[in-house]
């Protein structure tokens, strides 16, 4: 079950700093690896901007996904970034995959087409807005998913 936070949009956004750790991992056991590679992420020193969030940069839940787990930093202290452009993006509260259909639904009914070759996303991602210290419960916690859009021409 979701709670829809913020219903899902188009926005355009700058380009943003982050840093992260990218590999390839099965899906069984994606979010605890996520996890895992987000504390190795923090364990570097460099100071965080946020939460953390989690990028999907393949998805093939039958096989394996390459994702990256970090948090955004200042531009200086980057090691990757997530493009500038516009992204459909929603908010939300309970698990990821309810409210990543519900934004693929959204962008099918608006005909907001997606920044991606298959499987393989141009920027897909999870940000994490809620501080972990102050809501302990992971589906309690406001996380922002959101997709990049493709350039049109025109």
């Amino acid at each position: 079950m979701i709670e829809i936070v913020t219903p899902p949009r188009v926005e355009t956004r700058l380009e943003i700093p982050t840093f992260g750790i990218r590999e390839v991992t099965p899906y069984r056991g994606l979010l605890k690896r996520a996890d895992e590679l987000l504390r190795e992420a923090r364990a570097s020193g460099i100071e965080p901007v946020g939460f953390g969030y989690l990028r999907l940069y393949v998805v093939d839940m039958s096989g394996d996904m390459e994702i990256e787990s970090g948090f955004v930093v200042d531009p200086a202290e980057a090691n990757g970034s997530f493009p500038a452009g516009d992204y459909a993006a929603l908010t939300y509260r309970g698990t990821g995959i309810p409210a990543t259909k519900a934004l693929f639904a959204w962008a099918d009914e608006h005909g907001v087409e997606l920044d991606r070759k298959g499987d393989t996303f141009m920027c897909r991602y999870e940000r994490f807005l809620t501080d972990p210290k102050v809501e302990p419960r992971k589906k309690q916690r406001d996380i922002e998913v959101a997709m990049k859009v493709a350039a049109t021409v025109g």
